[in-house]
């Protein structure tokens, strides 16, 4: 006999003797399906009527019945993990002593009671907790505590049943750890059918978690291998999902459940292997994959609901040092539309429609600055220092925030010259997009220039780091500049004009990469960019120095025999600074002889006479 057992509280003593009402498969079937001895979601949870007390001497007084109100459809939140962690932390868990735990837990379900006066009564007519009857977060404490009691005794006579194995009663022992999983499975179980119904989405998806980790538990002492691992897969899923939402505390708190269920995985993992030969990967992510859809959406409106309960209980915050406060109601409604703006470009990942939500964001800041500015009119006019002092502040933190993605989206069009840029002719015939232009690159960086000496501005003047920060980020930008002005005046055949920027562009990046190594945090991505902008300034000098030979190697060979008549169709100014017009005396050139015909044949020739034609007449014989 041991004093535990006569150390339990009146509540225990009575839940103990009396008739649950929660429905328990019978322990001795272990053999049965795994899944039947946990309630799914959809099943009702169980009533038991309520007696009537019989009239007579005991009769007890009836409470006056209270006017009947409309129920409010009230969403509750509860921090379940952090709840259990805590409480098994400060509680004997740390070392493993579940006696203790058990005591806690039946103490802390007593004070619950007493302060929501949710009594089962003297006679004991068993309350049951139900969506309509919950009024207050602690109703759903009562129903955890309880699984935490139930399991915390489950742990108890295990720890017990293992010291004593030669003990006859160890059987027993395990059939009674069944049964106290199975009633906290099913506590857990009717919470998160109530979470889901009355809770927020977070505090419905830790319910949830928790629900597959206790089922995981039992399905892990019956020996289902397959069907425990299933559970705490999906338990170690929610885990890891809750632990990208919310405050550090919380991430860290889901990212140690997360180790904590991880031997509890591998376990089954080897067994399963061990008895079935099958891999269990195969069956982690059949199980994902049926499940995946929900958890996702489940996810999404966590976060969301995270970030407007940030935006709408936000009063005040700090920057630089200073606590600024929101008073204006428009503006917090301007803040929530730009929080939707944020999240939805930090989930985006292609690049063009990327460039899009930039666009929606830059809009939403816009409104900001509107408001803000409307509030600053509206205290000059009133005169209130303190207040206009407060809105001046509130402008300046958005123009602040406006101007850091200004830059971060010329960036990303950066990229995307850049990536056109380099294509060859012959994707850029086949492409449909136009080909971009060195000028292009150079107007953008001349427009982030300017954006970062705007940010310059806004900056505190007293914070060393951020101004070297600041020339470090401004002459990384003007190195980019000047080698995308020289790879202009190269395409133009400007040949010294693209020399000069070149060693200019190879200045900036020493004195910027000098700049980021004193930097306390230097950015080690910005320092490789010079690098590999060092290296193509190298390689374009090379080019650049390699087609000016030859242009002036081909210039000094038409000089040497340089006049008009040669060069008629090429203008070249320094034929006509010579004075070199033409060749004189000119040159002699080659040509074909004319050839020379001898009439050999003459003398063998006999003509007819001509005497008759030669006589003259006689009446001009004195001609």
């Amino acid at each position: 006999h041991q004093p535990a057992l006569f150390t339990m509280s009146t509540e225990a003593q009575a839940e103990a003797s009396a008739p649950s009402t929660l429905t328990e498969p019978p322990s001795s079937s272990t053999d049965a399906n795994p899944l039947s001895v946990i309630p799914t979601n959809d099943e009702p949870s169980p009533s038991t009527p309520t007696p009537t007390p019989k009239s007579g001497k005991g009769k007890q007084k009836q409470p006056k019945q209270q006017q009947q109100q409309p129920a409010l459809n009230v969403i509750f939140t509860l921090d379940i993990l952090r709840i259990v962690n805590t409480a098994r932390t400060q509680n004997g868990l740390k070392h493993s002593d579940y006696l203790r735990y058990r005591k806690y837990c039946s103490k802390r379900l007593q004070r619950i009671r007493d302060g929501l006066h949710f009594h089962h009564g003297k006679r004991y007519q068993k309350k049951l907790i139900t969506a309509e009857t919950i009024k207050d977060p602690r109703h759903f404490q009562l129903l955890l505590v309880s699984a935490e009691r139930a399991w915390s005794y489950a742990m108890q006579l295990k720890v017990e049943g293992s010291q004593n194995r030669t003990s006859t009663q160890q059987p027993r022992s395990h059939f009674h750890v069944l049964r106290r999983l199975k009633k906290a499975v099913i506590y857990s179980n009717l919470l998160t059918n109530l979470t889901s119904e009355k809770a927020d989405s977070r505090t419905s998806l830790e319910a949830e978690a928790y629900f597959c980790w206790m089922s995981g538990n039992l399905l892990l002492e019956q020996e289902h291998w397959r069907a425990s691992l299933e559970q705490f897969v999906r338990s170690s899923k929610i885990y890891e999902s809750l632990a990208q939402v919310g405050d550090q505390e919380q991430k860290d708190i889901c990212k140690i459940r997360v180790q904590e269920i991880d031997p509890s995985i591998r376990f089954c993992k080897y067994n399963l292997i061990g008895e079935t030969g099958q891999d269990s990967s195969s069956i982690i992510d059949m199980v994902m994959q049926s499940k995946e859809d929900l958890l996702t959406s489940k996810l999404q409106q966590v976060l969301e609901d995270s970030r407007k309960k940030q935006v709408t209980s936000l009063r005040e915050f700090d920057w630089r040092g200073r606590t600024l406060t929101i008073k204006n109601d428009k503006l917090r409604a301007a803040m929530l539309r730009l929080s939707d703006a944020l999240y939805q470009l930090e989930t985006e990942s292609s690049s063009e429609k990327k460039l899009e939500k930039y666009d929606r964001l830059l809009i939403c800041y816009n409104d900001c600055l509107r408001i803000a500015k409307e509030e600053i009119t509206t205290h000059e006019k009133v005169k209130a220092e303190a207040a206009l002092a407060n809105a001046q502040a509130v402008q300046n933190y958005f123009n602040y925030q406006k101007l850091e993605h200004v830059i971060n989206r010329n960036q990303l069009l950066v990229a995307n010259y850049q990536k056109n840029l380099s294509r060859d002719k012959e994707k850029k015939s086949k492409d449909k997009e136009k080909p971009s232009r060195p000028d292009d690159l150079v107007r953008i960086f001349e427009t982030l220039i300017q954006n970062v000496t705007d940010l310059d501005a806004l900056r505190d003047k007293n914070d060393m780091e951020q101004i070297k920060s600041t020339a470090a980020t401004l002459l990384t930008f003007k190195s980019f500049r000047c080698y995308y002005l020289a790879l202009s005046y190269s395409f133009a055949s400007k040949w010294g004009e693209a020399l000069a920027l070149l060693d200019k562009s190879v200045k900036h990046v020493d004195v910027a990469t000098e700049h980021h190594k004193s930097c306390a945090s230097p950015n080690k991505t910005e320092l490789e960019k010079l690098d590999q902008l060092k290296e193509l300034v190298r390689s374009e000098r090379s080019m650049i120095a390699a087609r000016h030979l030859l242009e002036k190697d081909r210039v000094s060979e038409t000089k040497a025999s340089a006049n008009i008549l040669e060069n008629l169709q090429v203008y070249d100014p320094s034929i006509v600074e010579s004075k070199h017009l033409i060749d004189f005396p000119p040159e002699f050139q080659a040509i074909h002889c004319k050839p020379l015909l001898f009439d050999l044949a003459l003398t063998g020739c006999q003509f007819p006479s001509l005497d008759s034609r030669a006589k003259s007449s006689k009446w001009f014989s004195f001609w």
